[in-house]
């Protein structure tokens, strides 16, 4: 009786170790999979938050440069070229400026807010172009 308890035991152990092993193998690669989504995530919430920076600070400059969206957005990815910064940290200081009440100023380019008076092509008076060069 005690061998055959013995026996029992040893098995039940060989089919606990078996059945460990066999599911450590579908939950490593779960695990995987669960770390694989949890950055996607994160990358892509970024990528909105970023997105709302940039269509935030679209506006800020349409509304100042009397431009089209398409416009505003090269002003973006002009400024972002030449100071070799990204896109969405350009639009977020723009719009942090803009919040504590300091223009619309990126930084070394500067660009005013709404203005009544009108430089060439309707564009506000003072206003740097993406080449640096000054209109009005």
């Amino acid at each position: 009786m005690v061998s055959s308890l013995a026996s029992m035991n040893r098995q039940l152990g060989r089919e606990v170790t078996a059945f460990l092993n066999q599911h450590a193998e579908v939950a490593q690669p779960a695990a995987d999979v669960v770390e694989l989504l949890s950055r996607e995530n994160a990358q892509l919430k970024e990528a909105l938050e970023g997105r709302g920076l940039i269509e935030r600070a679209k506006g800020m400059l349409m509304v100042a440069r009397r431009c089209d969206e398409d416009a505003a957005f090269q002003l973006l990815v002009a400024i972002s070229r030449r100071e070799r910064r990204r896109v969405r940290d350009v639009a977020a200081d723009l719009v942090a400026a803009a919040s504590r009440g300091e223009g619309t100023d990126t930084g070394a380019t500067s660009v005013p807010g709404p203005r009544r008076d009108q430089g060439q092509n309707g564009r506000p008076a003072g206003v740097v172009e993406p080449d640096g060069s000054r209109r009005g």
